[in-house]
């Protein structure tokens, strides 16, 4: 480095920051095009599946969106809470705070948050009225949806007693909380397999 000198450094810092730009710019016009109805049009192909080219069965939709599900467990549960408080292998010396989702922007609870907002509109539909709710009630599931339901918002109500300004001063300050949270989403990952 201090052989390259500041003005090279710069310059480097500078076409690397451009060519992030320009992979990220690229990488959410494939995802917009992937939605946009005259292109990939994913909400048609998910609507139409069993004719459509995604999903050539609706048991293929059907385990596409289950699978979603097992991000609660195996991302939100395990990695973003259970590992930086210790709670699953991988953490020596609890809290991990290097393990955390978001260390720099410190914006690792708000994830977790949305990451359940994300859980409930999957399970209930985005309008509170469809969703793998809908499916449950229609094969005799009530119960278990009930529970999901139930688990969703408990998990939600745990994530909302963490009062520390962040998810590493919880982690610090308030580790009971943190493990009620991970136990919150224990039980809401039983209940979904």
């Amino acid at each position: 480095w201090a052989a390259l000198g500041a003005p090279e450094i710069a310059k480097r810092k500078n076409a690397y920051l451009r060519a992030v730009a320009a992979d990220t710019l690229a990488q959410g016009q494939k995802l917009a095009d992937a939605w946009d109805p005259a292109k990939g049009n994913f909400l048609g192909e998910m609507a139409n599946a069993g004719t459509s080219r995604s999903y050539p069965t609706q048991q293929n939709a059907f385990n596409a969106v289950s699978d979603a599900f097992f991000y609660v467990d195996l991302l939100l549960k395990n990695n973003k809470v259970g590992l930086p408080a210790g709670l699953i292998d991988g953490c020596a010396a609890p809290p991990c705070l290097g393990n955390v989702e978001s260390p720099f922007a410190k914006r690792s609870k708000d994830h977790i948050k949305n990451n359940l907002v994300g859980a409930e509109k999957l399970f209930n539909g985005c309008t509170g009225n469809g969703g793998f709710a809908a499916l449950l009630a229609l094969v005799g599931g009530g119960a278990v949806s009930a529970k999901v339901v139930a688990g969703l918002a408990d998990a939600r109500a745990k994530v909302d007693a963490l009062t520390e300004p962040t998810f590493e001063d919880d982690l610090v300050k308030n580790p009971a909380g943190v493990k009620a949270l991970f136990e919150s989403l224990r039980t809401l990952a039983n209940i979904l397999k």
